[in-house]
Parts: C-alpha cells; structure tokens; sequence
C-alpha cells in the first residue's frame, strides 16, 4: 500500500461518561473504546503491519486521542518510521499523526 489510514478505537473506557449520545447511541462501543491499561492497543499492532504492508515512501495516518500523541509517535518512531509529525485539529488539540518509511 502506499496510504493507509486509520481512526481506530481510542477512546478510554473511564472516559465513556464525557461522550455525547449521539455517538453513544448510534456507534458501536468496540468501535469508540479501549481499555484504561491498554490505550494503545491498536496503534501498535496497526504500526507492526504497515512496516511490512508499506510501500518504500510509504505513509500512514492516525486520528488519536489527545492525551497520547507523543506515545504513538514514539511507537512509530520505534517502528523505524521517518518524518512523523503530530498535528493539530481546528480545536487546536494534538489529534493527528502522520508517518512515512
């Protein structure tokens, strides 16, 4: 491939009482949450496979939560990606990272 992504499961499960109902009510909770002692569960395993998946040049992209960005830079940064950058959403949050091979 030469894109992949991704806006996997982030949300920690201690943090359900902040989402609104009209996410609660209509998306399904495996697709919203991961548990507190786990809260990069899906960014590793999704780093591992594109290393292998990806294109020489390659990207990837995450949504993530903002509590963990530097964390998910790190991992692909352990995972021998290159020029990664954490960016901001229009709330000016960190929410998105971005990796190359």
């Amino acid at each position: 491939y030469n894109i992949i992504v991704s806006n996997p499961p982030y949300i920690l499960n201690n943090e359900k009482q902040f989402i609104k109902s009209n996410v609660l009510d209509y998306e399904p909770h495996s697709a919203l949450f991961v548990p507190n002692n786990e809260p990069l569960l899906f960014y590793k395993k999704i780093a591992k496979l594109a290393k292998h998946m990806l294109e020489p040049n390659g990207k990837i992209y995450f949504e993530i939560n903002e509590k963990f960005g530097l964390q998910v830079v790190n991992d692909l940064k352990s995972n021998g990606f290159i020029s990664i950058e954490l960016r901001n959403d229009i709330f000016d949050k960190p929410r998105m990272v971005r990796g190359g091979l």
